[in-house]
Protein backbone atom coordinates (compact mmCIF):
# COMPACT_ATOMS: atom_id res chain seq x y z
CA UNK A 1 0.00 0.00 0.00
CA UNK A 2 1.43 3.40 -1.00
CA UNK A 3 1.79 6.11 1.59
CA UNK A 4 -0.39 9.20 1.66
CA UNK A 5 1.39 11.92 -0.40
CA UNK A 6 0.45 14.53 2.21
CA UNK A 7 1.98 12.36 4.94
CA UNK A 8 5.18 11.99 2.92
CA UNK A 9 5.39 15.71 2.27
CA UNK A 10 4.81 16.55 5.95
CA UNK A 11 7.42 13.98 6.95
CA UNK A 12 10.08 15.58 4.75
CA UNK A 13 9.19 18.99 6.13
CA UNK A 14 9.59 17.78 9.73
CA UNK A 15 12.83 16.01 8.84
CA UNK A 16 14.29 19.27 7.51
CA UNK A 17 12.96 21.19 10.52
CA UNK A 18 14.55 18.81 13.03
CA UNK A 19 17.88 19.00 11.23
CA UNK A 20 18.01 22.82 11.07
CA UNK A 21 16.22 23.89 14.26
CA UNK A 22 18.02 25.40 17.26
CA UNK A 23 19.55 23.22 19.94
CA UNK A 24 16.91 24.38 22.42
CA UNK A 25 14.04 23.34 20.13
CA UNK A 26 15.74 20.04 19.27
CA UNK A 27 16.36 19.25 22.96
CA UNK A 28 12.69 19.87 23.73
CA UNK A 29 11.68 17.57 20.87
CA UNK A 30 14.00 14.80 22.03
CA UNK A 31 12.93 15.09 25.67
CA UNK A 32 9.32 14.65 24.55
CA UNK A 33 10.35 11.52 22.61
CA UNK A 34 12.45 10.26 25.51
CA UNK A 35 9.80 10.62 28.22
CA UNK A 36 7.68 7.58 27.21
CA UNK A 37 10.86 5.54 26.78
CA UNK A 38 11.79 6.37 30.37
CA UNK A 39 8.33 5.44 31.62
CA UNK A 40 8.64 2.05 29.89
CA UNK A 41 12.11 1.51 31.40
CA UNK A 42 13.59 1.01 27.94
CA UNK A 43 17.29 -0.03 28.06
CA UNK A 44 19.71 2.89 27.78
CA UNK A 45 21.93 0.83 25.50
CA UNK A 46 19.40 1.15 22.69
CA UNK A 47 18.23 4.69 23.35
CA UNK A 48 19.92 6.15 20.24
CA UNK A 49 18.20 3.68 17.92
CA UNK A 50 14.93 4.08 19.77
CA UNK A 51 15.11 7.85 19.35
CA UNK A 52 15.53 7.43 15.58
CA UNK A 53 12.65 4.95 15.43
CA UNK A 54 10.30 7.09 17.53
CA UNK A 55 10.90 10.22 15.46
CA UNK A 56 10.38 8.33 12.20
CA UNK A 57 7.12 6.88 13.50
CA UNK A 58 5.86 10.19 14.88
CA UNK A 59 6.48 12.27 11.76
CA UNK A 60 6.34 9.64 9.02
CA UNK A 61 9.79 9.82 7.43
CA UNK A 62 12.59 7.31 6.92
CA UNK A 63 16.09 7.84 8.25
CA UNK A 64 19.33 5.93 7.68
CA UNK A 65 21.86 5.86 10.51
CA UNK A 66 24.54 7.66 8.49
CA UNK A 67 22.32 10.68 7.74
CA UNK A 68 23.02 14.00 9.51
CA UNK A 69 19.75 13.94 11.48
CA UNK A 70 20.52 10.46 12.84
CA UNK A 71 23.96 11.71 13.86
CA UNK A 72 22.35 14.68 15.62
CA UNK A 73 20.09 12.30 17.54
CA UNK A 74 23.11 10.20 18.48
CA UNK A 75 24.98 13.30 19.67
CA UNK A 76 22.00 14.33 21.82
CA UNK A 77 21.78 10.85 23.40
CA UNK A 78 25.51 10.81 24.18
CA UNK A 79 25.33 14.25 25.80
CA UNK A 80 22.22 13.23 27.72
CA UNK A 81 23.49 9.86 29.05
CA UNK A 82 27.27 9.84 28.59
CA UNK A 83 29.07 6.59 29.32
CA UNK A 84 25.83 4.88 30.32
CA UNK A 85 25.12 4.32 26.63
CA UNK A 86 28.29 2.27 26.14
CA UNK A 87 26.78 -1.22 26.19
CA UNK A 88 27.90 -4.05 23.95
CA UNK A 89 25.18 -4.50 21.32
CA UNK A 90 27.03 -7.26 19.51
CA UNK A 91 25.33 -10.45 18.40
CA UNK A 92 28.21 -12.28 20.04
CA UNK A 93 31.78 -13.43 19.43
CA UNK A 94 33.39 -16.22 17.46
CA UNK A 95 36.89 -17.69 17.30
CA UNK A 96 38.76 -17.16 14.04
CA UNK A 97 41.99 -18.80 12.93
CA UNK A 98 44.50 -16.40 11.33
CA UNK A 99 47.93 -17.75 10.35
CA UNK A 100 47.91 -20.48 12.99
CA UNK A 101 46.70 -18.30 15.90
CA UNK A 102 43.14 -17.99 17.22
CA UNK A 103 41.66 -14.52 17.72
CA UNK A 104 38.30 -13.45 19.09
CA UNK A 105 36.12 -11.74 16.49
CA UNK A 106 33.24 -9.50 17.53
CA UNK A 107 30.09 -9.82 15.43
CA UNK A 108 28.09 -6.58 15.64
CA UNK A 109 24.37 -6.22 15.10
CA UNK A 110 24.18 -4.93 11.53
CA UNK A 111 21.46 -2.55 10.38
CA UNK A 112 19.96 -1.54 7.06
CA UNK A 113 22.49 -1.29 4.23
CA UNK A 114 25.76 -1.96 6.04
CA UNK A 115 28.52 -2.99 3.62
CA UNK A 116 30.84 -5.80 4.74
CA UNK A 117 34.46 -5.73 3.62
CA UNK A 118 37.78 -7.14 4.79
CA UNK A 119 40.89 -5.14 4.00
CA UNK A 120 44.00 -3.99 5.82
CA UNK A 121 43.12 -1.01 8.06
CA UNK A 122 42.43 1.85 8.14
CA UNK A 123 38.89 1.63 6.76
CA UNK A 124 37.79 4.41 4.43
CA UNK A 125 34.13 5.14 5.14
CA UNK A 126 31.60 5.96 2.44
CA UNK A 127 29.20 8.89 2.58
CA UNK A 128 26.42 6.69 1.19
CA UNK A 129 26.47 3.70 3.53
CA UNK A 130 28.31 2.42 6.64
CA UNK A 131 31.27 0.11 6.00
CA UNK A 132 32.07 -2.74 8.41
CA UNK A 133 35.65 -4.03 8.12
CA UNK A 134 35.78 -7.60 9.46
CA UNK A 135 39.54 -7.47 10.03
CA UNK A 136 39.09 -4.60 12.52
CA UNK A 137 36.65 -6.75 14.53
CA UNK A 138 39.37 -9.34 15.25
CA UNK A 139 40.52 -8.39 18.73
CA UNK A 140 44.25 -8.04 19.45
CA UNK A 141 45.23 -8.78 15.85
CA UNK A 142 48.57 -6.97 15.34
CA UNK A 143 48.60 -4.31 12.65
CA UNK A 144 51.68 -5.89 11.08
CA UNK A 145 49.88 -9.21 10.68
CA UNK A 146 46.84 -7.55 9.11
CA UNK A 147 49.02 -5.67 6.62
CA UNK A 148 50.73 -8.90 5.46
CA UNK A 149 47.57 -10.93 4.79
CA UNK A 150 46.93 -12.02 1.22
CA UNK A 151 43.74 -11.40 -0.75
CA UNK A 152 42.67 -15.03 -0.30
CA UNK A 153 43.17 -14.73 3.48
CA UNK A 154 41.07 -11.55 3.60
CA UNK A 155 38.31 -13.29 1.64
CA UNK A 156 38.42 -16.28 4.01
CA UNK A 157 38.12 -13.98 7.05
CA UNK A 158 35.17 -12.18 5.48
CA UNK A 159 33.49 -15.54 4.78
CA UNK A 160 34.02 -16.63 8.39
CA UNK A 161 32.54 -13.36 9.61
CA UNK A 162 29.42 -13.79 7.46
CA UNK A 163 29.02 -17.41 8.59
CA UNK A 164 29.35 -16.35 12.23
CA UNK A 165 26.79 -13.57 11.71
CA UNK A 166 24.30 -16.02 10.20
CA UNK A 167 24.93 -18.54 12.97
CA UNK A 168 24.62 -16.03 15.82
CA UNK A 169 21.40 -14.63 14.34
CA UNK A 170 20.00 -18.17 14.19
CA UNK A 171 21.17 -18.94 17.72
CA UNK A 172 19.55 -15.73 18.93
CA UNK A 173 16.14 -17.06 17.87
CA UNK A 174 16.35 -19.79 20.52
CA UNK A 175 17.79 -17.55 23.22
CA UNK A 176 14.72 -18.05 25.43
CA UNK A 177 14.31 -21.76 24.71
CA UNK A 178 15.41 -24.21 27.40
CA UNK A 179 18.06 -25.64 27.49
CA UNK A 180 19.73 -23.32 24.98
CA UNK A 181 19.18 -20.26 27.18
CA UNK A 182 21.71 -21.60 29.68
CA UNK A 183 24.29 -22.20 26.97
CA UNK A 184 24.97 -18.64 25.84
CA UNK A 185 27.36 -17.99 28.68
CA UNK A 186 29.09 -21.26 27.82
CA UNK A 187 29.54 -20.14 24.20
CA UNK A 188 31.20 -16.90 25.25
CA UNK A 189 33.35 -18.68 27.82
CA UNK A 190 34.40 -21.25 25.20
CA UNK A 191 35.38 -18.45 22.82
CA UNK A 192 37.47 -16.85 25.55
CA UNK A 193 39.15 -20.17 26.27
CA UNK A 194 40.04 -20.66 22.61
CA UNK A 195 41.53 -17.22 22.20
CA UNK A 196 43.62 -17.59 25.34
CA UNK A 197 45.23 -20.80 24.03
CA UNK A 198 43.52 -23.07 26.55
CA UNK A 199 42.25 -25.80 24.23
CA UNK A 200 39.29 -28.09 24.62
CA UNK A 201 40.15 -31.09 26.79
CA UNK A 202 39.74 -33.50 23.85
CA UNK A 203 41.82 -31.48 21.37
CA UNK A 204 45.45 -30.35 21.29
CA UNK A 205 45.51 -27.71 18.53
CA UNK A 206 43.72 -24.54 17.51
CA UNK A 207 42.47 -26.05 14.23
CA UNK A 208 40.94 -29.10 15.94
CA UNK A 209 39.29 -26.99 18.62
CA UNK A 210 37.67 -24.57 16.18
CA UNK A 211 36.42 -27.55 14.15
CA UNK A 212 34.97 -29.07 17.33
CA UNK A 213 33.06 -25.91 18.20
CA UNK A 214 31.68 -25.59 14.66
CA UNK A 215 30.69 -29.27 14.58
CA UNK A 216 28.54 -28.92 17.69
CA UNK A 217 26.36 -26.39 15.85
CA UNK A 218 25.25 -28.87 13.17
CA UNK A 219 22.05 -30.95 13.20
CA UNK A 220 24.14 -34.09 13.74
CA UNK A 221 24.41 -33.30 17.45
CA UNK A 222 21.52 -32.95 19.88
CA UNK A 223 20.95 -32.33 23.57
CA UNK A 224 18.74 -34.97 25.20
CA UNK A 225 17.20 -34.28 28.59
CA UNK A 226 15.64 -36.92 30.81
CA UNK A 227 12.69 -35.61 32.81
CA UNK A 228 10.29 -36.94 35.42
CA UNK A 229 6.96 -35.14 35.48
CA UNK A 230 8.54 -32.05 33.98
CA UNK A 231 11.56 -31.96 36.33
CA UNK A 232 15.09 -32.28 34.92
CA UNK A 233 16.89 -35.50 35.87
CA UNK A 234 19.80 -35.84 33.45
CA UNK A 235 21.23 -34.48 30.23
CA UNK A 236 23.50 -35.91 27.58
CA UNK A 237 24.97 -34.99 24.20
CA UNK A 238 24.27 -37.41 21.35
CA UNK A 239 25.88 -37.57 17.90
CA UNK A 240 24.39 -39.04 14.72
CA UNK A 241 27.00 -41.51 13.44
CA UNK A 242 27.32 -43.61 10.25
CA UNK A 243 25.70 -45.79 9.07
CA UNK A 244 22.77 -43.97 10.68
CA UNK A 245 22.12 -44.04 14.43
CA UNK A 246 22.28 -41.69 17.41
CA UNK A 247 25.08 -42.54 19.86
CA UNK A 248 25.96 -41.25 23.31
CA UNK A 249 28.77 -38.69 23.16
CA UNK A 250 29.10 -36.87 26.48
CA UNK A 251 27.22 -36.39 29.75
CA UNK A 252 26.09 -32.77 30.21
CA UNK A 253 24.33 -32.95 33.56
CA UNK A 254 23.05 -35.44 36.14
CA UNK A 255 21.08 -35.04 39.34
CA UNK A 256 22.06 -38.13 41.32
CA UNK A 257 19.46 -39.91 43.38
CA UNK A 258 16.47 -38.71 41.37
CA UNK A 259 16.04 -41.77 39.17
CA UNK A 260 14.64 -44.37 41.54
CA UNK A 261 11.91 -46.12 39.58
CA UNK A 262 11.94 -45.83 35.82
CA UNK A 263 8.26 -44.92 35.84
CA UNK A 264 7.27 -41.48 34.53
CA UNK A 265 10.66 -40.95 32.87
CA UNK A 266 10.61 -39.28 29.45
CA UNK A 267 13.40 -38.06 27.19
CA UNK A 268 13.20 -34.81 25.25
CA UNK A 269 15.58 -33.96 22.40
CA UNK A 270 16.67 -30.44 21.44
CA UNK A 271 18.16 -30.23 17.96
CA UNK A 272 19.17 -27.25 15.80
CA UNK A 273 20.56 -26.83 12.28
CA UNK A 274 22.74 -23.72 12.66
CA UNK A 275 25.69 -24.77 10.47
CA UNK A 276 25.83 -27.23 7.52
CA UNK A 277 27.57 -30.56 7.92
CA UNK A 278 30.71 -31.34 5.82
CA UNK A 279 29.72 -33.05 2.56
CA UNK A 280 32.38 -35.76 2.86
CA UNK A 281 30.83 -36.83 6.18
CA UNK A 282 27.35 -37.13 4.65
CA UNK A 283 28.63 -39.66 2.10
CA UNK A 284 29.32 -42.17 4.90
CA UNK A 285 25.66 -42.74 5.76
CA UNK A 286 23.57 -45.68 4.60
CA UNK A 287 20.67 -45.08 2.18
CA UNK A 288 17.62 -43.82 4.04
CA UNK A 289 19.60 -42.58 7.04
CA UNK A 290 19.24 -38.94 5.93
CA UNK A 291 16.12 -37.09 4.80
CA UNK A 292 15.76 -35.05 1.61
CA UNK A 293 17.40 -32.05 3.32
CA UNK A 294 20.50 -34.08 4.22
CA UNK A 295 19.62 -34.18 7.94
CA UNK A 296 19.20 -37.22 10.23
CA UNK A 297 15.97 -38.86 9.14
CA UNK A 298 14.22 -38.35 12.50
CA UNK A 299 15.27 -34.70 12.87
CA UNK A 300 12.90 -32.37 14.70
CA UNK A 301 14.46 -28.92 14.57
CA UNK A 302 13.64 -26.07 16.91
CA UNK A 303 10.81 -27.44 19.03
CA UNK A 304 11.65 -30.09 21.67
CA UNK A 305 10.96 -33.63 20.44
CA UNK A 306 9.67 -36.34 22.80
CA UNK A 307 11.63 -39.62 22.69
CA UNK A 308 9.45 -42.24 24.36
CA UNK A 309 10.79 -45.63 23.28
CA UNK A 310 11.98 -48.15 25.87
CA UNK A 311 15.42 -48.12 24.23
CA UNK A 312 15.74 -44.40 24.95
CA UNK A 313 14.60 -44.82 28.55
CA UNK A 314 17.12 -47.62 29.13
CA UNK A 315 19.85 -45.36 27.73
CA UNK A 316 18.79 -42.58 30.07
CA UNK A 317 19.25 -44.79 33.12
CA UNK A 318 22.51 -46.40 31.97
Amino acid sequence: MSQDPNRLRDGLRHKHRLLTCSNQEFNAEMEAINEPLQSRNSPLSGRELQGVSELCTKYGFSLALHEPLAQRISKWAKERYGQRLNADLSLGYCPILIRGDVYRMRVPMLLYDDHITCVAPPTHQSQNFPIINAIELSEDLPQTVAERLSTSEFLAIRTTFLEAKTSLEAIGKVRNVTPFSSGFGDLEAACDQLTKNRWHTHEDSAEQTVACVMWLLTSFNRIVETERRGAFVAGRLEKFEPPGQWEFYEETGLLFGLFGSKRHLVRVAHQQDVLPCPSNFLKQFAPGALNEDGLPVDSRLGSPCLLSSRKHLRAACS
